[in-house]
């Protein structure tokens, strides 16, 4: 069975200002490594949804960004 990683932000980031402010949740470190990477080092597939203004901020990365793959995925399956 080949399952997807789901990363996403909801209304609780607020509480994690003003370091969520400019960078996603799972993107904040907690020890050597934040939430997406641990999940890279597993090599899970993923998908990361995360406020619209914050989407252009990711560079070149092999997980998917947005909510259109997260449809694409569900689609596939």
């Amino acid at each position: 069975m080949n399952t997807t990683a789901v990363l996403f932000e909801d209304h609780t980031w607020r509480g994690l200002r003003p370091l969520s402010a400019g960078l996603p949740v799972y993107e904040q470190r907690c020890g050597l490594f934040n939430t997406r990477e641990r999940l890279e080092l597993v090599h899970r597939p993923g998908v990361l949804l995360c406020r619209a203004v914050l989407e252009a901020l990711h560079g070149e990365t092999p997980w998917s960004v947005g909510p259109a793959s997260l449809h694409a995925v569900d689609n596939c399956g």
